[in-house]
């Protein structure tokens, strides 16, 4: 019986392209698993969704969600995949005013006024975080990539995202990453293979092993490290 790994639309971390699952926290429990003769059964949904199946439905894997302190009493949280680096994004060219060519990239910026229009991503931590914060003047968007046509059109002065996925999707549009800004981060949370509380130890133990016979962990010595302490 295949075990069944739920994932959401989530580049460079988990995406589909041309019918193929693809993503840097994915691709390896692929490759591992083919490896082992391990059959999978991945499904794509919209990431409220599959959080609710992987809550309710045990057994069922899923890749990748930010361990955050009000989800820590929700799932099993089995082992870290990667980590993301959440703030507020812009263009250089709408924030012309300041030279940030003698800066190193991942401290370009400044912070941002409080009166600055801001979209942030539907159902994630960001929002969760921007609602309790000072600033106000923010738009809700269903996807990322509506986020990114805010940014590029002016409806936005800040993308409030994850740096990675911002340069991937700016490149995927046909633009230069490079001409991102990185400000003020905001947090830096751990993505994790999680499943539900339910799941029998087995089934995760399974998984354990799978990702650390996988590309992900052999090339990590802190992933290798973080999968014998969880």
């Amino acid at each position: 019986m295949p075990i069944k790994i739920l994932a959401g639309e989530l580049p460079p971390y988990s995406y589909t392209e041309n019918g193929k699952n693809k993503g840097i926290n994915l691709e390896p429990f692929i490759i591992a698993a083919r490896n082992r003769n391990i059959p999978l059964e991945i499904e794509f949904l919209p990431w409220k969704r599959a959080q609710k199946i992987m809550e309710n439905q045990p057994g069922v894997f899923l890749i990748t969600l930010a361990r955050i302190p009000y989800r820590e009493k929700l799932y099993r949280w089995v082992a870290p995949l990667s980590q993301i680096n959440l703030g507020f994004m812009s263009f250089k060219k709408l924030n012309s005013e300041i030279d940030y060519t003698h800066l190193p990239p991942s401290s370009q910026g400044q912070n941002i006024p409080s009166d600055s229009r801001v979209c942030v991503h539907t159902q994630t931590p960001m929002l969760r975080w921007i609602r309790d914060s000072i600033y106000s003047n923010y738009t809700e968007a269903s996807t990322e990539d509506i986020c990114l046509k805010f940014l590029q059109t002016g409806r936005a002065d800040y993308w409030f995202t994850d740096e990675k996925l911002a340069r991937h999707l700016v490149e995927e549009s046909g633009g230069d990453p490079d001409d991102l800004i990185f400000h003020q981060r905001i947090m830096k949370p751990l993505l994790y293979l999680t499943t539900s509380l339910k799941t029998p130890e087995e089934q995760v133990e399974t998984m354990k092993e799978l990702l650390a016979s996988s590309d992900l962990a052999k090339q990590s010595l802190f992933f290798s490290e973080q999968l014998n302490i969880f």
